[in-house]
This record gives structure tokens, sequence and C-alpha cells, in this order.
């Protein structure tokens, strides 16, 4: 997965870019990040920061949740994520625990990419090394910084994963950029996470519900399927290693790998929502869509090393003449979510309509459904009926 200042600036549990109330507005700040040895400009955003906990630490995660609203969780082995608006971020601060806690945890910005999408910073940097035996210079550059070393790629041995600790006293942004400019490495890059489908200010539109525009027996559930959606037998799953392919026989492009073994003229229902790119290898990551309406089955993803295909996993729905009509908006989903929650008021954004296939009768089938999500948790209700159909959970 994924600042440097005109002058640079400490940090304590955050840095100066990570705080909104240690601003210097007189101080023109230049943001950026180095891929392939190009500056890439970032332009700070300061409605929205993320607070990394480690996992280690059960009490400041309670306190923390039970002061803030959390838009998205962003979760790995070692950090519980929170992304969170600024007025959350200051009222959090404000507390009497903050000064203690805070000596624990990391607190990372947020920021708009070239395309003006919205980036989080994690608290991790990618490395990679010149030789092998440069892996004594990176460890006296992470005591140094005071980072943590956590592994080294399988299948890309040079390159090494960080992360900064409490005590580290610069962003993973302004750390991955001074070992980028220190040419002791091929490269350093900081970790940019998007979570494209949150609505970063935390707050929804003020909207009436009719009684009339909610189905019948929607708010009135008592029992709900709690059985995951099941894929098997409904979806072309295709999981292919092309090691031993010769080179000419392999896929030279995505497009090509849906050709050959999925159907002609199926690329058209995949779009690439993350391409990384490291050396001479690079991965792509899918996902269907039908009607401009994402398909929620599992994602597909694709690994080319020296321009031809080494890897294809990938997931297919095959859908003819489905309809991606809902009977009613997403504000009536949000009462329906309110009532099944046992909510009085629900402050977040995120509500996504989606084709879904969950068990029908005695077959498996696809449903339009809408997912709404709060925190770690989400509902997933089908937009003709109203009916819940099953809970979803996040640790990512």
């Amino acid at each position: 997965m994924m600042v440097m200042l005109t002058a640079l600036v400490s940090m304590t549990a955050c840095n100066q870019e990570d705080n909104p109330t240690n601003e210097t507005p007189e101080v023109v700040q230049t943001y950026f990040y180095y891929y392939k040895d190009q500056k890439i400009p970032l332009t700070l955003n300061k409605n929205n920061f993320c607070i990394n906990i480690p996992k280690e630490y059960d009490k400041i995660r309670e306190r923390v949740l039970g002061n803030v609203r959390v838009l998205a969780p962003v979760n790995d082995k070692i950090f519980d994520g929170y992304i969170v608006t600024r007025t959350d971020y200051e009222k959090l601060t404000a507390q009497d625990f903050w000064k203690e806690d805070a000596k624990s945890v990391i607190v990372t910005a947020s920021f708009f990419n070239e395309n003006n999408k919205v980036v989080f910073l994690s608290p991790y940097l990618y490395v990679k090394l010149k030789k092998e035996e440069d892996i004594d210079l990176l460890t006296s550059y992470a005591e140094k910084y005071r980072l943590i070393i956590d592994h080294n790629n399988l299948y890309m041995p040079l390159w090494y994963t960080l992360h900064v600790t409490p005590e580290s006293e610069k962003s993973p942004l302004q750390i991955a950029n001074e070992l980028h400019e220190s040419g002791d490495f091929e490269t350093s890059e900081p970790d940019l996470i998007s979570c494209p489908f949150i609505n970063t200010s935390g707050d929804i539109e003020e909207h009436e519900v009719l009684p009339e525009e909610i189905p019948e027996g929607a708010l009135n559930q008592t029992t709900t399927e709690f059985t995951g959606p099941g894929w098997d037998g409904v979806y072309v799953y295709k999981n292919i290693h092309f090691d031993d392919t010769p080179v000419e026989e392999r896929p030279k492009t995505v497009t090509e790998f849906f050709d050959r073994f999925i159907g002609e003229g199926l690329a058209d229902c995949f779009r690439c929502f993350q391409h990384n790119e490291n050396g001479n290898r690079e991965d792509g990551y899918y996902q269907q869509y039908y009607k401009d309406v994402i398909v929620k089955i599992k994602e597909s993803y694709f690994t080319f090393g020296d321009g031809t295909m080494l890897w294809a996993v990938c997931y297919y729905l095959p859908l003819k003449d489905f309809d991606v009509t809902p009977k009613f908006d997403k504000w009536v989903a949000y009462e329906i979510f309110k009532s099944f929650m046992k909510l009085e008021n629900y402050y977040e954004d995120r509500c996504e309509l989606q084709i879904v296939c969950v068990p029908e009768g005695d077959s498996f089938g696809p449903r339009l459904v809408y997912e709404v999500k709060k925190g770690y948790n989400g509902l997933v209700i089908d937009a003709c009926s109203g009916r819940v159909l099953y809970r979803t959970s996040y640790d990512w």
C-alpha cells in the first residue's frame, strides 16, 4: 500500500503539518514526495487527520473512540488507524487524557494529490537499497530517525518497509524525502492511502424522509440474514501463475488476459483502482462494474515483471439485463440503517450502491443493495425491498 517543509520542523506525537493547533501561516510550506526521482506535489488537507494507535494500547483506543466520530478505519497488523475530522481532532486534543495518550500514538496528515483526491499518510515508508550490503546503512538511518524496520519484500529483496514511532521527530513523508535526498539509497517513498468512498467532511446534509418513501416493514425488522454472500458457482474465477509459461506466450496486457481467459471485450467491465510500480515489477488492482455500479465481489489483481504477466487473479460475475435502478434513495437507506442499529443520529455520508451476490432460495443470485457504513461496521440493505441482508465489518 502508501513532508517536506521549506524549513523542516520537528514533531513529538505528531509533527507540525499534522497538528492543526500549531500552524504558522507566515511560513510557506511545500509538500511533495519522490517517485522515480520526480517530485510529486501534494496539497495539505487541513480538514482531516489519521490517528494511528499501536494495537497493544486498548485503553487509549477506547478513550479516542469515545471522543471522535470515525469516518473510516485504516488498520493493519501494527496500528489501528482512524480517520477523523479536524473538528473532532481538536476536541480530542482538548481532553485531559490526551497529553499523556499523545506520547503513544502517531497522528498523520491528509493531502490532496495531483488529481485532487484525498490521500492519508500512514506511519509507513518504503526504502529500496542499492545493494544487499546496504542493510547496515539502513539500520543506522533507522536508529537516527527512531524508525522500526518491519520487513523486506520476499519478491523484491532490496525493498524494505519501515514505520515511524512516537519517538520519531519527523513525519514519514519528511523522513522518506530525506532518505531519498541522501543519495545512499535507490529510492524512498512514503505510504499514501486513498479512501475514495468516504465523505471527509464527516457530515451529511439534512434531508427529510417521508414515511411513504420507506418500504413496508423496513423499520420493524427483528431478524436478519447474518450469513455472508455466497460466491461459489456464481462467478468466473481464475488464478494463474505464469512462472512455467514461456515469456512469449504470456499476456502482455490485462485486456489480452481477459480476451484469452475470461471473454472477449470483458476488460471494459473492470476499472483499475490501484497501481503500484517498483522497479521492474508492477501490480494492478481491479474492480468489476456493471452500468457504473460497482460489483462487490473480490478484487482482481495482475502482476507484471519486465513487461509480461507473472500472476493473474480474476473474479468476474456474469450479468445481463440486470436492473440497477433502486426503489428508494440513499436517504431512506440511512433511515433503515439508523433504525436497525438503534441510532438516534448518523453523521457520516458513507452509503454506496452496489451489486452483490447472496443466497436466493436454493440458488445464488445478484442483488442491488446499499451498503451503509459506520466505523468498522456496515449494513447491506436490499435496494428494492429495504430488507437488511447482512452485516459487514472492516479491518483495513
